[in-house]
């Protein structure tokens, strides 16, 4: 668990907290608040990436759509 929290820590997450920080964290709040606040951090950053695959898929079916539309045109003008 602890390497799990050191590399969030590392790649940037949590703020750019340190070791220290979380440990106060955990002693001052409890583990279970700190559990709750890091499964919200965690959430959000999922929807966020969640957002923007979903934002690339539907500009994906909206070039195709245009793309099947032209050739169903040409199809059928002859």
């Amino acid at each position: 668990m602890q390497d799990f929290w050191y590399n969030k820590v590392r790649e940037g997450g949590l703020a750019k907290m340190d070791m220290n920080v979380i440990t106060q964290l955990i002693g001052s709040l409890g583990f279970p608040i700190m559990v709750a606040i890091a499964c919200f951090w965690y959430i959000n950053k999922q929807t966020e990436q969640h957002k923007a695959e979903i934002d690339k898929m539907a500009e994906a079916v909206n070039n195709n759509t245009l793309v099947i539309q032209k050739l169903l045109d040409k199809w059928e003008n002859g």
